[in-house]
């Protein structure tokens, strides 16, 4: 993990007003007790923000570029299960006081995120209503994703399976702005997410992006009309 030495309070401050949760701490608050306590880190493609076993210290927002959340199989394959580009992720084992997280969370590309420490996290979450009903939002659609990505993975037709699944992953907090709609992940990793063969998983995609709701660019899929991909059937 590298730190970079060109970001100011200021250019923290100006990111914050544009994060998804910007509107549920006063200004004031922000500027004074918060910011001074984050910090900003960068992550190279492939490098991990944090290990399944590791204890949590902070709360992560992913600021430039996306990171998946995924399990390493007993055969050492990494399986993704959430992927998250401008949001915040590992806020469940500081809500829930777990003592180490149960997924890895690696940088999909070149990643820049701030770190918010546990002190601060639970000092918010516990003196700004607007705050924690956020959190709760947040989470509600984690679990949400999660059993989306389980009904998905039952569905009979393969290009149908493919998009439910790919916008199972681009969930509207997890991925909140059109832009960030993107993500880098390989054709085995979607294959084993989607439980498709690779061959299959290549025709579905070629599918979706011939009825104009995909891109398929070299190990990037850019999702053009998520509520569309959502509500095939």
């Amino acid at each position: 993990m590298n730190q970079p030495k060109s970001w100011t309070q200021h250019d923290l401050y100006a990111h914050w007003r544009e994060c998804i949760w910007a509107d549920c701490i006063p200004a004031d608050v922000m500027q004074a007790e918060v910011l001074p306590q984050l910090r900003v880190h960068c992550y190279q493609p492939g490098q991990a923000l944090w290990l399944r076993g590791d204890a949590p210290t902070a709360w992560v927002g992913v600021m430039g570029g996306a990171a998946k959340l995924c399990l390493t199989t007993a055969e050492g394959r990494a399986v993704t299960v959430g992927c998250t580009a401008g949001s915040w992720i590992g806020e469940a084992p500081l809500i829930l006081g777990a003592a180490r997280h149960s997924c890895d969370a690696v940088a999909l590309h070149t990643l820049t995120a701030v770190s918010m420490p546990r002190s601060c996290f639970d000092h918010l979450r516990c003196n700004y209503l607007a705050f924690g009903l956020f959190l709760q939002e947040l989470m509600a659609e984690r679990n949400q994703q999660l059993m989306d990505l389980v009904a998905a993975q039952q569905e009979g037709n393969t290009p149908v399976k493919v998009a439910k699944c790919l916008a199972a992953l681009l969930t509207p907090r997890n991925f909140p702005t059109p832009q960030s709609r993107e993500i880098q992940v390989s054709q085995g990793e979607l294959s084993e997410l989607c439980q498709v063969s690779r061959s299959r998983l290549s025709e579905a995609l070629s599918t979706l992006e011939a009825q104009g709701l995909i891109h398929v660019g070299y190990r990037r899929i850019k999702v053009l009309d998520w509520n569309a991909m959502r509500g095939l059937v």
